[in-house]
């Protein structure tokens, strides 16, 4: 999904909880979640493209799925695993709770609409194991093994 549904989305969630709770911080924590961690795309911009401001050409190959790299390193279903780890652990406060809600929606809403072709994409280990190559997290080009993706350059259209 892109960060303008995110962040409509979380509005919705964020009202939900405000209405539930009575309390402003859990609704702001449980919006913010929803979408924040959609900055790491910029850093995968950033590995991808370098230092460019050509939006144009970004977006074009975000949407075409053709990136060298796919890091999105807040994006791990292994976060959520953790925090339930914490919750049953620790006495955390209620809006890490709705934090929590926020975030976990919007890896529900990006499994669904984004429709990774990797059934485990979002999981963070799955990437690392596989070298955050691009190419074959995404399917495009060359499908390379995780060890060979440190050997090899990554074949991508249009660049």
């Amino acid at each position: 999904m892109i960060v303008s549904s995110h962040i409509k989305a979380s509005g919705v969630l964020g009202l939900g909880v405000y209405a539930y709770t009575g309390e402003y911080l859990p609704s702001i924590a449980c919006f913010l979640s929803g979408w924040l961690i959609d900055i790491d795309h910029f850093l995968d911009w950033r590995a991808n493209f370098g230092p460019t401001l050509d939006h144009a050409r970004v977006f074009k190959n975000f949407e075409r799925g053709r990136l060298h790299y796919v890091y999105t390193i807040f994006h791990g279903w292994e976060y959520v695993i953790a925090v339930l780890v914490l919750y049953a652990l620790y006495d955390l406060p209620p809006w890490a709770t709705y934090a929590a809600l926020g975030y976990t929606c919007h890896l529900i809403l990006d499994q669904i609409f984004n429709r990774p072709k990797r059934s485990l994409f979002y999981f963070l280990t799955y990437r690392i194991l596989h070298g955050f190559n691009g190419s074959f997290l995404l399917m495009r080009g060359q499908v390379s093994t995780p060890a060979s993706a440190k050997n090899q350059a990554v074949h991508t259209e249009g660049y």
